[in-house]
Order: structure tokens, then C-alpha cells, then sequence
């Protein structure tokens, strides 16, 4: 027993003697000029711009080198990269040699500025590249950073393809990345609070291969601050949630998607309207390729309709929607032109697909039993198959007002153009 105490004392002095070497050994690290000229030079090798910085001290428990107002100073045209202040945590045993290595790097009360151009996503700091192999220094600074994080900050994305210009402010952000940052696997986590509303998490690995892994989700999203993303006859309000996780290399990622807007409100035009709290969700598989979007064996959940849903986004939209029915009866709040009309019945579908600029239609439409109330408490009573055709509609099927029966021929021309409709009915045996 009293060897083990004797032991335990022992590591508890050398720890001590440790942090006492530190506390005297960390502020004069702090101080040596070579530090402070180390730190401006790897600034400037690593993105082109002059480091400018206050007061440079020193912490005890974790050790580390505290930059104090750190700022790159802006080239013309570029946003300036500042933070309240820069610690440089530092690996413990290369200080008892009398050498410093920095073993992660922490940016606290940053202010990051990101841009979305025609050319991609515009970093907040271009790297610079360097042309010649870098002269060996003799400075004992060591700047292999195995971990980034950032804390109580603030970035902003600039989208400057949105028509007007938008600018998605994320507030309280904390994020973290892990391993080498040069020619490892990086794991990177990250927490942040929209500006405009909503509440933003993602994690995720990106490996040395160029493969990416990630998680995103998104809660309680502001719909309304998405305005410039939506048609000019569409609107959106309320809030949406969701989640979404994606794998594959950088340019062809695909992954599991579900997207819950049963808070929203949404209106296309006079067509459509989603009152907040009617039930809208959709899920299935996205896959991100350049330019293109794709959801593939998706699924649509609208009000008690439910169907299988595929949706690609390229130079043309196509929506597609596999088949389902309803009953018109209910659908007055979504669909307004059904109240107005006062249709009753049931509608059904099978293999729909809805191209959009220029519009075309194709597939089939099934009325049953639909009824539109006339003059003099009198209904007419509609059964019919509508073929979409691309470019046109074209259906028939019986009509009964009165008790009378005539067959009705229907068509719609030019979807995409100026729509013409014909029709036409013949019946046998009407009464006078």
C-alpha cells in the first residue's frame, strides 16, 4: 500500500513541476518576437493576406497562445475576416522539449462571409497557392492543426444567383472539424441558429479521396425568407423541417431526404393553396449531380392522399405521380377552384407526369360520379377518362342532367401555349 501512495505522490509531483515549468514557460513563449513573426508569416503563406492582431498571451489549463482582435486585412473587393480573438491549443510534450506544436485551433466571435457566384461557393479566403517549395524554417513553431473549431460566431452566405440577391445570416455558430486538415479523413460537426428563423446541424466526414459522408437537418425553417427561390405567382409562410443525408463523391451525392411542411402555408397562383396545418410531407432518395436534382422512389403525403412521387430538376421539371384517388369532397381549402365550381365525387389518377416550361400533361384522369350543381336545384353528373397527351387533354364519357343522359367529347389544345378548348356531346332518345 504505502508503495502505490508513494507512486501516486510521485505522478502528482511530476504533474505539478509540469504546470509550474508551463506557467513559467508559456508567458515568455507568448513574448518571443519569432512567435508573433511565425504566426503573421503562416497567415500569409496560407491565404495572401496580412495578419493583424492585438496582444498575443498565453493560457495555463488547456496551454495555449491567445491571439487577441485578429484580423486578415480585406484585399479590394473581398469582405474582411476578423474574430474577437484566436486560441492556439497547444500539444503538451513538445513544449517540455522547448518547442511549440499546435494541436487545434479555436476562432471565437468570427465574422465569415460566404458567396454563391455562377463559379460555385466563393470562400471567405481564397487559398494561396503556393508556386515554389517552402524554405525550411528555423522557428520552432509548429502549425499542424488536427482540429478547427469556431464559437459564438456569425456567417453569412451571400446567393447571388437568387433574383434579388439574398442573404442567409446564421447566428451562434459552433462548428468543429477533426483529423489532418491536409491528407486525412476530416470529421466536421456544426450548430447554428437562422437569422430569419430556424434552427441548422450538420455532421459529417469528408475523406481524402474527394468522398463526402454528411447529415443535415433543419428545424423549424422560415418559409417566408425563401420568397426569392419561388415562382413570382407562388408564395410560401409558416415553417418547414427537414432532414437529409447525403454520401457519395462531391459532385454526385445521393442519400435519404424527408421534408415535413405541414406548418407551412403555400399558394401557387389560384390553383393551389396549403393552409398551415393541413398534412404536406415528402420523402425518398435525393441525388445532387452539377446543375441537376433528382428525388427518386419518393413518396407524397397530401391531406389523405398518398402516392409514389418522382421529381427531376434539369433544364426541364418533370413531376411524376405514379396514382392514387380521392374524394373532392374536403379538398375545397387546397384546391379553391373545386369550391367555386361546388364539385362533389371522386377523382383518380395513374401515371401522371407534369412537365413544367413548357407545360405538358401525360397520363390519365378518371372522374367518377362528379357533380356540379346547375340552375333550378338541377345537377349535372359527370363520368369520364382524360388522357393527357403532352400537349393536349382529351376525354368523354356521360353526362346526366335531369335525368338525361348525353355523351360529352372533350379537348384541350396548347397547354403550353394559348389553351383552346372544344367540346362536343350527342345523345339518343332526349326528351323535349
Amino acid at each position: 500500500m504505502r508503495i502505490a501512495i508513494r507512486l501516486l505522490l510521485g505522478i502528482a509531483g511530476l504533474f505539478a513541476a509540469a504546470l509550474v515549468a508551463l506557467a513559467v514557460m508559456l508567458p515568455r513563449i507568448a513574448q518571443r518576437p519569432e512567435v508573433r513573426a511565425e504566426i503573421a508569416r503562416a497567415a500569409r503563406a496560407a491565404t495572401g493576406r496580412e495578419l493583424r492582431f492585438g496582444e498575443l498571451d498565453a493560457g495555463l489549463l488547456p496551454p495555449r497562445l491567445i491571439v487577441a482582435s485578429p484580423e486578415l486585412v480585406a484585399a479590394e473587393g473581398e469582405p474582411p475576416l476578423r474574430a474577437e480573438r484566436v486560441s492556439l491549443r497547444l500539444a503538451l510534450l513538445p513544449l517540455l522539449t522547448g518547442s511549440i506544436g499546435v494541436d487545434s485551433l479555436v476562432l471565437e466571435g468570427a465574422e465569415l462571409s460566404f458567396a454563391r457566384t455562377p463559379d460555385g461557393i466563393e470562400l471567405p479566403v481564397q487559398l494561396a497557392a503556393s508556386e515554389e517549395p517552402a524554405a525550411e524554417s528555423e522557428s520552432s513553431l509548429d502549425l499542424s492543426v488536427r482540429e478547427v473549431r469556431i464559437t459564438g460566431s456569425r456567417v453569412a452566405l451571400v446567393d447571388r444567383l437568387a433574383v434579388p440577391t439574398t442573404t442567409w445570416q446564421l447566428e451562434d455558430v459552433d462548428a468543429r472539424a477533426s483529423g489532418s486538415l491536409i491528407s486525412r479523413d476530416v470529421k466536421f460537426e456544426a450548430n447554428a441558429t437562422l437569422a430569419s428563423g430556424g434552427e441548422l446541424s450538420a455532421s459529417g466526414k469528408l475523406a481524402s479521396d474527394g468522398a463526402l459522408g454528411v447529415k443535415v437537418a433543419l428545424a423549424k425553417f422560415a418559409l417566408d425568407a425563401a420568397r426569392a427561390y419561388l415562382p413570382a405567382d407562388a408564395s410560401a409562410a409558416g415553417e418547414a423541417t427537414l432532414a437529409v443525408e447525403l454520401s457519395g463523391p462531391t459532385d454526385a451525392l445521393t442519400g435519404p431526404l424527408s421534408l415535413d411542411l405541414d406548418a407551412a402555408q403555400l399558394a401557387f397562383g389560384d390553383s393551389f393553396r396549403k393552409p398551415a396545418g393541413e398534412k404536406l410531407r415528402v420523402s425518398g432518395t435525393l441525388a445532387l449531380a452539377g446543375d441537376e436534382i433528382a428525388l427518386r422512389d419518393g413518396e407524397l403525403a397530401l391531406r389523405d392522399l398518398e402516392t409514389p412521387l418522382a421529381l427531376e430538376m434539369a433544364e426541364k421539371t418533370r413531376v411524376s405521380l405514379a396514382g392514387g384517388a380521392l374524394d373532392l369532397s374536403g379538398w375545397e381549402a387546397i384546391l379553391p377552384a373545386l369550391e367555386s365550381l361546388g364539385l362533389t365525387g371522386e377523382l383518380s389518377f395513374a401515371n401522371l407526369e407534369l412537365g413544367l416550361e413548357p407545360l405538358s400533361l401525360r397520363g390519365a384522369i378518371t372522374l367518377e360520379g362528379v357533380a356540379m350543381p346547375l340552375a333550378e336545384n338541377q345537377n349535372a353528373t359527370v363520368s369520364m377518362q382524360l388522357t393527357g397527351m403532352g400537349d393536349a387533354i382529351r376525354g368523354s364519357g356521360p353526362v346526366t342532367v335531369g335525368g338525361q343522359q348525353v355523351t360529352l367529347e372533350l379537348g384541350v389544345t396548347n397547354l403550353a401555349r394559348e389553351m383552346q378548348l372544344a367540346l362536343g356531346a350527342h345523345a339518343d332518345d332526349l326528351d323535349s
